[in-house]
């Protein structure tokens, strides 16, 4: 994975916190929710339209020092899940487009998989550049990741291999017009734990 960010949102309204002065206090647990997304790279040049390319990622590692930038740990969270997936095209320098046909699959190293994650059809490298393209999930590669963060919430270190099956390319490429450009497939997921806050008792 090249990068993981997350960004505060919580299910208390927002009243609570911001509710007057000389108010009797009382302490409320609520749930709060980190949303974020953790994104494998993928760097391509090849000469045929099928092709596989392989990430591995020490995954256990990297929520690690998600939450330690947080001033969480692993004891704090509830409960965590995959919730939708992107990519989009990062690098990409040619005289024409090409249009690839394919699906990424997930792997829990050692414990479930590989199965498909997403799929990307008849999608055109320079659409793909300006923005991330929502992706449509497959439930069996969401269920391989669900699987690691559980594995990883009850205290393992999860290893995940996210790999690229292409299929079609068009125009094929050739070793005089070979395919290159860098992409990469984020994956969003929400990081639930609980906080005590005070607020107005309303008596």
């Amino acid at each position: 994975m090249r990068r993981s960010t997350f960004m505060l949102t919580a299910y208390a309204a927002l009243w609570l916190i911001l509710a007057g002065g000389g108010c009797v206090l009382e302490e409320k647990v609520i749930e709060v929710v980190y949303t974020g997304e953790t994104c494998a790279e993928f760097l391509e040049a090849h000469e045929s339209a099928q092709f596989t390319t392989p990430v591995i990622d020490d995954y256990g590692d990297r929520i690690n020092d998600i939450l330690e930038e947080e001033g969480l740990n692993r004891d704090d969270i509830l409960a965590a899940k995959v919730m939708s997936a992107a990519y989009q095209v990062t690098e990409f320098d040619h005289g024409h487009d090409w249009t690839i046909s394919g699906y990424i699959t997930a792997e829990h190293i050692g414990n479930g998989g590989p199965a498909a994650i997403l799929t990307y059809t008849d999608q055109s490298l320079v659409a793909a550049m300006p923005e991330a393209v929502p992706a449509d999930l497959n439930s069996d590669g969401v269920a391989v990741v669900n699987e690691a963060l559980q594995a990883y919430l009850d205290g393992g270190y999860p290893m995940l291999k996210f790999e690229v099956h292409n299929g079609t390319v068009q125009p094929a490429p050739s070793p005089t017009d070979s395919l290159v450009f860098a992409w990469e497939a984020c994956i969003k997921i929400h990081v639930v734990y609980s906080e005590e806050l005070e607020v107005p008792d309303p008596l």
